[in-house]
């Protein structure tokens, strides 16, 4: 599990890296968790930067959002991902990679009871990164809209968001894994 942890901690990396358009962080010699690490600082230290540097935000979301797409794309197309169930369920497995406890029901309802990031980030950094979520969950299902109702960065116990699956993307004759 430790590679496949790597590999796509790497993969959200230089897909966060790409959309902010600086350089991948260095991770030799680190550890997973000091990647991890690493990478929230990142991010957090990307997401400042253009907060305070007045930069197109919406330009920036969009890029983050394509670059992860991207990235969720891939993975549904990889691991055969056919039915909301088998999205949220990859998912889930994908979130906790990263230190975020996920859950996910089949008609679109997210809770995340615990994440990693929220030890870094303010409610204005999370909401600009959360343009990756957004981007990875539309990938994993072949489109779609996550919106964010609550989050643990702006003091609530949990975050909480509707995952909106597009309809015609879903094949709905598939079984659920």
């Amino acid at each position: 599990m430790i590679p496949i942890r790597r590999w796509a901690l790497r993969r959200l990396a230089s897909a966060t890296a790409e959309g902010f358009g600086v350089s991948v962080p260095r991770g030799g010699g680190l550890s997973y968790r000091q990647y991890l690490q690493c990478y929230a600082q990142f991010t957090c230290d990307a997401a400042v930067q253009a907060l305070e540097e007045g930069k197109d935000l919406n330009a920036l979301r969009s890029r983050l959002r394509a670059n992860s797409f991207a990235l969720g794309d891939w993975l549904r197309k990889y691991l055969h991902l056919r039915s909301p169930r088998a999205v949220m369920a990859a998912a889930r497995l994908l979130y906790r990679m990263i230190g975020i406890d996920f859950r996910g029901s089949s008609d679109g309802e997210v809770r995340v009871s615990s994440c990693f990031f929220s030890n870094y980030y303010t409610p204005s950094v999370c909401g600009l990164i959360s343009s990756l979520d957004r981007g990875l969950m539309a990938g994993l299902s072949g489109g779609g809209a996550l919106t964010f109702t609550r989050r643990l960065t702006e003091g609530h116990p949990c975050c909480e968001a509707r995952f909106e699956f597009e309809e015609e993307k879903t094949c709905e004759e598939q079984p659920l894994l």
